[in-house]
């Protein structure tokens, strides 16, 4: 018999709390064992019911969301998801959320469809699902790495933008894609930090987000990262030393001398960028000078994606398990037997500059 999920929710909205409560009751395997209007509630809750897994609310009175995560994390890590509103603000405090420790996020429907919640109900439920499955060991070594690598790192200037056309051929010796899901934001910021703005490769980065959050995202990993990053346009050109996010909601292709197309075709195992799509357009244009990066984050995108660079004459990381937050992604390569390093976090960057290094022997 599997283990009921216990559930603590924090809403500042008593309707709100009604809502997820009932939502989650309904599932034979959770239990909602509090429900809180503020952080300040919710740290006490916390210390009497010991939940498996938080719903967490970013704006609240006396204690908002992230005062909250600031407090519990550091203390006892509990697995959060985010279900907080959608909005520009919201995608700021959102980023801001991951990075303090929170697992993962759901953005919260406006207006009359928040009487229902139907159209995120499934999502948030698979989410509080993977959620509970999160080691808090786990959880807790990553948000220590965050917090040590946070006081660390320092906003770096971006490099020039090199708009001009270039023989991508001939200046790149590799174009690197970087397929994550959930614990993605955060694994990003260790990879592409530890990257030095000279290597000669081109990145592009698809990781599962909603349409919103992507260019926050690439505006974050350009204060944090010696390369360029930005949230990829339709006709960009990937170039050394440029990142290219994937936008929310858009699949990503590359085209021939390296030109991004964004279209917004079916979902690819159930998502939308999707990095099979992205991966194996690459595959097709640079063949050996591919490489597939696959990091933490639930589901198999990204398997078939690094198969096709795998076969074209390209290589492919996949995260071990000791790193992931999620271990499904880098998991389902690795079964298939195509993944030619499996490496922690900390490793991943040395492994592709020496990838890269190597391009031309």
């Amino acid at each position: 018999m599997s283990k009921t999920i216990r559930v603590l929710v924090v809403d500042d909205s008593r309707y709100m709390r009604y809502v997820l409560t009932e939502m989650f009751n309904s599932q034979p395997d959770m239990e909602v064992v509090g429900a809180a209007q503020d952080g300040l509630e919710a740290l006490e809750m916390v210390k009497r019911e010991n939940p498996d897994v938080i719903s967490l609310d970013i704006e609240m009175p006396r204690m908002n969301g992230l005062a909250f995560l600031e407090k519990l994390m550091p203390e006892c890590p509990i697995p959060v998801v985010m279900f907080s509103a959608y909005t520009k603000k919201g995608s700021k405090h959102t980023l801001k959320a991951l990075e303090l420790g929170a697992v993962d996020f759901v953005p919260k429907p406006l207006g009359r469809i928040a009487l229902t919640l139907a159209n995120v109900r499934s999502e948030l439920i698979e989410k509080i699902r993977t959620a509970a499955s999160i080691s808090r060991w786990k959880l807790k070594r990553n948000i220590e790495v965050q917090s040590s690598s946070s006081g660390d790192a320092q906003p770096c200037s971006p490099q020039p933008d090199k708009s001009s056309p270039v023989d991508v051929g001939r200046e790149l010796k590799r174009i690197i894609v970087i397929g994550c899901s959930t614990g993605g934001p955060n694994a990003l910021v260790k990879v592409l930090s530890n990257i030095p703005a000279d290597l000669q490769a081109g990145f592009i980065v698809v990781q599962h987000m909603p349409a919103g959050f992507t260019r926050e995202l690439a505006e974050r990993l350009d204060r944090l990262s010696k390369l360029t990053v930005k949230e990829a346009q339709e006709g960009d050109r990937v170039r050394t030393g440029l990142v290219l996010v994937a936008p929310g909601d858009y699949h990503l292709q590359v085209g021939r001398l390296g030109v991004i197309h964004l279209f917004k075709g079916p979902m690819v195992c159930g998502v939308r960028p999707s990095a099979n799509i992205t991966m194996e357009s690459v595959a097709r244009v640079f063949k050996n000078r591919s490489m597939a990066v696959v990091l933490t984050g639930m589901g198999e995108d990204g398997v078939q994606g690094a198969g096709y660079i795998k076969d074209t004459g390209g290589s492919t990381i996949a995260e071990h398990e000791s790193t992931c937050i999620v271990y499904g992604m880098p998991a389902a390569l690795i079964q298939t037997g195509k993944a030619d390093m499996i490496l922690p976090l900390d490793d991943i960057p040395a492994a592709i500059v020496t990838s890269v290094d190597k391009g031309d022997e």
